[in-house]
């Protein structure tokens, strides 16, 4: 896993690697991208000197191999190595091999002297480069320059190329071996750990033990001065590796947490972890937020909750790390065969995820709600479906956070259908027949009855992008549920249509009666719902629709709903209208309610101030903004206990809703005053007061405000960087950026911060404007893979006008690799967010 921050506030990106060598002969035309099954890795030993602070690096690796058909060629992939020697032994004679350049594939095509069969060893000798803090990719150095480089790696997906020759397909599994030459004073560690480390002069050479049997992505190695903090009781005696001058503070209860997800995850499974090592490593780390590299989880420092996290804080961070501890069964000892089953890896993993939460803290699971609500809003017609062709890194560079939603929630809606106990026999045969090798699709969905449809249900959710609006209807005194997609479809596009398993719950006034249908055709009857009963779609909260019911049934009663099942409610309702199917006022009435009635802290308050606050974000245009916040404000108390307020775990998004969007005064000068009572460490909900403060500054307060940057503690900055954005004029917008492009901010994450200025309707032509004509130095400090993602900081627009303009900023932004498709999602979304938004905002002009 590795979260990458994009999306509306916060999306989760990937990153990749890849090296290859297989037989041309035995390739197809269509597949010159992927290594023959002919071709396997017996072992492999890699040699590497490195010095973190020098920019390139010298190796040597030997590549055991068995071929099993004849072959007179040998393909190599290599992005950025100077190869020195490549040298083939075969029957006890060696050939040295002609330099050759790679192709688009990154592959080198070696001629062999001879046809080969059978065993034969590939001897090369290489020199790498390093790469700099603002690109997370093979080896990366960070640290400087404060005087304690590091150097960590990271290979998921096709990034091994770029430090050692290797066979780095998924399904080329082997055993790796390990030999680093670093400075005498470091310290070095890698996924296994070492059995020899011997002193030359000012070097020291450490040689580690053996792999397991494992593919390049989950291959990780970090060389530089390291602490190791004991996880005291942990399974595996595992340690957390981090900076010497820089040591985190971790919760006290990780070590429960980890031995909870183990446990709970072999009973589940009925099989045993599968390795002998679990340790961590945190750190600054760019991008990077997690990556589940065998026997050394990576973790950024900014993921660490902190010394008094929230509820919240601290339930994402546990699920995250559940996640990284779940993916040593899903994705390291049971790895998609190629990269278009990637939902294998990450939706197996995040769904089970879920569930230690649930188990470990049942007092504190909400981050575990919900998983569709974030990805439905780019997961229109347009987006790449969760399987796709995949032939090199620039299609997986852009799957997003997709992975880790969609895919979730789909599992979740097979539970309900197919049944706690029979999905559970489901996963413990897959992982039996399945543990250390390779799947597809297919050998998960066909462990299922037939009967149950199963691999029909996968397919039409996992081969094609957007999702179903589910309504339910009257005919002639029967129920019926009808299926189209949510979002207007092209004419010239077939029709879609999903095979959909729904859990219908209706109350007969005594007792709520779940039924269980398959959606199959665009207009189905049900057979068994009385036509005058309360009816409500949808089992505890997950389905991937979007429902709506035109009948003349009265309301399903909420006290008869789960919390997942109330907030998915309330989530379905603003997505009803904001696309017009839902009276807008009605809505935002409902929500003034629920702030007006339940507990301040309350979860469902917590959720109706989201949805107000995006409502100025997503949906309200610059014209109707004081309109909609003085029918909000003469509703709601004019004044609030701030200093009691602030406190709550609500306290925050109560702040941002009254200082950033109802412009109340009395908000905006208690966050001042808030700011400047104690050290911005120990600001209560300081993210939240920065962003009232920013929002509210002039250009004087706002240079003292970037001023705090410098000075701050690590967290704080991270919190400086998400609200410093928040600015309220045009002026400030240029402050803003060349202070994101400065090189006060390198080694920070500053790709999704552009976005933030756009949150403001009236800015958001100056943002265009900006990113127009700062391509060039954006992308000095944007590596491509993240820079295609930038059309994404207009996400959050809602106009044809605005769609225009997005498209304009980005006219000579196409050659960016994967960035074209981006933009043809954010400029969809954008004009059926137009479409759809035309009534509501033609309501919200009458309030």
């Amino acid at each position: 896993m590795r979260n990458f921050s994009m999306v509306f506030r916060s999306i989760k990106r990937v990153l990749l690697l890849h090296f290859i060598l297989f037989s041309a002969s035995a390739v197809a035309l269509s597949a010159e991208h992927r290594l023959p099954d002919s071709i396997s890795v017996t072992s492999q030993a890699v040699d590497l000197n490195i010095t973190p602070g020098r920019a390139e690096f010298t190796g040597e690796t030997t590549i055991k191999l068995s071929i099993d058909r004849p072959t007179e060629f040998l393909f190599v992939h290599n992005n950025g190595l100077a190869i020195k020697a490549a040298e083939l032994e075969y029957h006890g004679r060696k050939h040295q091999l002609p330099d050759t350049q790679a192709d688009g594939f990154d592959m080198v095509r070696y001629p062999l002297p001879q046809t080969i069969i059978g065993e034969a060893t590939l001897k090369m000798v290489f020199i790498g480069h390093v790469n700099d803090a603002d690109s997370v990719q093979g080896l990366f150095l960070r640290g400087e320059p404060k005087g304690n480089p590091y150097i960590f790696s990271q290979f998921q997906e096709m990034e091994a190329r770029r430090v050692f020759p290797s066979l780095d397909e998924p399904s080329k599994k082997t055993s790796f071996t390990f030999t680093l030459n670093i400075p005498a004073s470091m310290s070095a560690v890698h996924t296994t750990r070492p059995v020899s480390t011997v002193i030359k002069g000012a070097r020291k050479i450490i040689e580690f033990a053996p792999t397991p049997r494992m593919n390049t992505d989950v291959l990780s190695l970090a060389v530089g001065n390291f602490n190791a903090t004991p996880l005291t009781d942990s399974i595996f005696n595992s340690n957390v590796y981090s900076l010497s001058d820089n040591a985190p503070t971790l919760p006290a209860d990780m070590p429960a947490l980890i031995n909870h997800t183990i446990r709970f995850m072999q009973d589940y499974l009925n099989a045993p972890f599968p390795y002998h090592k679990l340790d961590f490593f945190v750190a600054p780390l760019g991008t990077i937020a997690a990556m589940e590299n065998t026997g050394l989880v990576a973790l950024n420092s900014n993921q660490l909750p902190g010394s008094t996290p929230s509820d919240t804080e601290l339930c994402v961070f546990r699920k995250l790390i559940a996640h990284e501890v779940i993916h040593m069964w899903f994705g390291n000892a049971i790895t998609m065969q190629w990269y278009d089953d990637y939902w294998l890896n990450e939706s197996f993993t995040e769904f089970f995820a879920a569930k230690v939460i649930q188990d470990y803290s049942p007092d504190n699971q909400a981050c575990t709600y919900l998983p569709q609500a974030s990805a439905f809003r780019d997961d229109n017609q347009t987006a790449r479906p969760l399987k796709r062709s995949v032939q090199s890194r620039v299609d997986t560079a852009g799957a997003g956070q997709i992975y880790y939603t969609k895919g979730r929630t789909l599992l979740e809606m097979i539970e309900a259908h197919a049944g706690q106990s029979l999905l559970k026999r489901v996963f413990r045969q897959y992982v039996s027949q399945h543990v250390n090798g390779n799947v597809t699709t297919a050998d998960f969905t066909g462990l299922f009855p037939p009967d149950l449809l199963v691999p029909e249900i996968v397919t039409s959710f996992t081969e094609q992008p957007g999702f179903p609006l589910v309504t339910m209807t009257t005919e002639k005194g029967q129920v019926y549920v009808m299926q189209q997609p949510f979002h207007n479809q092209d004419k010239q596009q077939t029709v879609k249509r999903w095979v959909i398993p729904l859990t219908i719950k209706s109350w007969n006034g005594t007792e709520v009666v779940s039924q269980r249908y398959v959606l199959a055709h665009q207009k189905q009857l049900l057979p068994g719902i009385k036509l005058q009963q309360p009816i409500f779609i949808g089992g505890n909260g997950a389905g991937y629709f979007r429902y709506q019911q035109q009948t003349t049934s009265d309301a399903f009663p909420l006290a008869k709903l789960s919390v997942p099942e109330r907030l998915a409610d309330m989530d379905n309702n603003n997505a009803l209208a904001q696309s017009g199917r839902l009276n807008y006022k009605l809505y935002t009435d409902s929500l003034i309610r629920t702030l007006n009635e339940l507990p301040s802290d309350s979860l469902a308050v917590d959720n109706a101030l989201d949805a107000l606050n995006n409502s100025f974000i997503e949906l309200i245009p610059t014209s109707l903004q004081t309109q909609y916040a003085r029918y909000i404000q003469e509703q709601l108390p004019e004044a609030l206990p701030w200093k009691t307020l602030i406190q709550q775990k609500t306290g925050g998004k109560w702040l941002e809703l009254y200082g950033l969007y109802l412009r109340s005064a009395q908000a905006s000068s208690f966050a001042r005053q808030y700011l400047a009572s104690a050290p911005l460490a120990a600001i209560d909900k300081r993210l939240a007061v920065l962003r009232v403060v920013t929002s509210n500054s002039t250009i004087k307060q706002y240079h003292r405000l970037l001023a705090l940057f410098e000075t701050a503690e690590i967290e704080v900055k991270e919190d400086l960087l998400d609200a410093l954005g928040y600015v309220p004029t045009p002026q400030h917008v240029g402050l803003f950026y060349r202070f994101l492009l400065s090189d006060k901010t390198k080694g920070h994450v500053i790709d999704y911060r552009f976005q933030f200025p756009a949150f403001k309707p009236h800015l958001r032509q100056t943002v265009a404007d900006y990113i127009q004509s700062h391509r060039d130095s954006i992308s000095q400090r944007i590596p491509d893979d993240q820079l295609q993602w930038f059309p994404y900081n207009f996400l959050t627009a809602c106009s044809g006008a605005e769609a225009n303009m997005v498209a304009d900023a980005f006219a000579y932004w196409l050659d960016v690799p994967g960035l074209e498709e981006k933009l043809s999602i954010v400029l969809s979304t954008i004009q059926s967010c137009s479409v759809g938004s035309a009534r509501a905002q033609q309501t919200i002009s009458t309030m």
